[in-house]
C-alpha cells in the first residue's frame, strides 16, 4: 500500500507557479500516519520524484528543480454526457498505484457530484471547464444539476495527501479505471461529501 510525500514544498512550489507545473517528491510506506519529512537517503531513495533531481543527502547533497521540466503523469478530461471526470496517463508510470502504465490509458473515472444532482430528463450535470490546481488536483464546474443552478467538483490528485480516508483504513479507496465509479449518493449539498465512496473526491 502506498502513500504519498511531497518535500521543500514552499520552495520549491513558488518556483514552479510560474511554469504550471508541480516539483514533488512521493514515496511508498507501510501505513498512514503522520506527515514524513525526507531526511535520509532511504528516503529520497524510496520516493517517486516529479520535476526534482540532484536528490542526494549529506554533506554535499542537494534538491535540484530539473531544467527540463515535465507535466504532471496524467491528465484530467471531463466527460459531459457520461456526467463524469476522468484521468488519463500522460507518461508510462502511475504514481497512485506504483505500476507501469500506457500513456492514454484511463486510469479512473469519478462522478462529478451526488446522485440527486444530477438531472432526470436524459442529460447528466454536464462537467466542463476542468482546470488543475497546483497540487494536481482537478477542479470542474457542472452546467447542469437538478435545479439548474451548477455546482463546483474537486476531485485529488493523491500527492501530498490529497484525498479523504473516510473509511479508516490507511488506504486510498478510488476508481481503478474506465467504468470503474465508486457510488456517490445522498442530498445535492455539500454534505454528501461524505456518502463518496472514491476518497479522491474532496469537495
Amino acid at each position: 500500500m502506498c502513500r504519498f510525500f511531497e518535500t521543500h514544498r514552499a520552495r520549491i512550489g513558488r518556483a514552479y507557479r510560474t511554469l504550471g507545473l508541480m516539483a514533488a517528491i512521493v514515496g511508498c510506506a507501510p501505513a498512514l500516519g503522520d506527515p514524513v519529512t525526507f531526511t535520509t537517503q532511504e528516503h529520497f531513495d524510496d520516493g517517486f520524484k516529479i520535476n526534482v533531481e540532484g536528490v542526494e543527502v549529506g554533506q554535499d547533497g542537494e534538491l535540484r528543480i530539473k531544467t527540463q521540466p515535465e507535466p504532471l503523469p496524467y491528465i484530467w478530461v471531463a466527460c459531459s454526457k457520461r456526467g463524469t471526470i476522468v484521468r488519463i496517463a500522460s507518461s508510462t508510470f502511475d504514481p497512485l498505484t506504483g505500476q507501469t502504465v500506457g500513456r492514454g490509458d484511463v486510469l479512473g473515472e469519478y462522478w462529478s457530484s451526488p446522485s440527486s444532482c444530477r438531472p432526470q430528463t436524459g442529460e447528466d450535470q454536464g462537467p466542463s471547464r476542468t482546470t488543475v490546481d497546483f497540487d494536481g488536483n482537478v477542479w470542474a464546474g457542472n452546467r447542469h444539476d437538478v435545479n439548474f443552478q451548477g455546482h463546483v467538483v474537486k476531485i485529488g490528485s493523491g500527492f501530498a495527501y490529497e484525498w479523504k480516508d473516510r473509511d479508516d483504513d490507511s488506504s486510498l479507496d478510488t476508481s481503478t479505471g474506465l467504468g470503474d465509479i465508486r457510488d456517490w449518493n445522498g442530498s445535492c449539498t455539500a454534505a454528501a461529501l461524505d456518502d463518496a465512496e472514491d476518497e479522491l473526491i474532496l469537495l
